[in-house]
């Protein structure tokens, strides 16, 4: 049985995603209000890696992640949720949470969320990546993220929210 989670987390889960380039989101600086467990952050981070293939695995030096990568699932105290299933689950009106990060050649990104476009840029390191967007302070706001060659929803990008301990899941489009 699934979890219900509030629609002031579902909302709180995609706000702090656009948090980093828009600091007036509220809510984000505050892991207890937005997290639905005090061990979601164990249990997220556990879940990262029990979903993702080794290392070894994967020809570091032959990943590109250049191209669009679109939200698909989000991980929630190690559970999985559609999109559709979260914002249904959470009578959060359908699209509130699509989002999508396009990432390009050169290293610069756009985060697209809530309508809004996010400028940053990402970094890669075999399959660590972090994804950067710059606050109206000129503040950067890193993203910890893992490229997973063979995740449970294919080839996926695992974005860490610091703030809640959820995970973000995008694939490639």
């Amino acid at each position: 049985m699934k979890k219900t989670v509030s629609s002031k987390v579902v909302a709180l889960a995609l706000g702090c995603a656009l948090a980093a380039a828009m600091p007036a989101l509220a809510g984000c600086s505050s892991p207890q209000s937005a997290s639905p467990s005090s061990s979601a952050s164990s249990s997220a981070s556990s879940s990262a890696s029990s979903a993702t293939t080794s290392a070894a695995a994967v020809d570091e030096n032959a990943i590109d992640l250049a191209g669009v990568w679109t939200m698909t699932a989000v991980r929630i105290d190690g559970e999985d949720y559609t999109v559709t299933e979260y914002e249904e689950a959470n009578g959060v009106p359908e699209g509130t949470l699509e989002s999508a990060y396009t990432l390009a050649d050169d290293g610069t990104m756009v985060l697209s969320a809530l309508g809004v476009e996010v400028p940053g840029t990402w970094e890669q390191d075999g399959t660590d990546i972090t994804l950067i967007t710059t606050d109206e302070n000129g503040n950067e706001k890193p993203t910890d993220a893992d490229y997973v060659a063979d995740s449970d929803w294919g080839e996926a990008i695992i974005a860490n929210d610091p703030s809640t301990g959820n995970l973000s899941i995008f694939v490639r489009e």
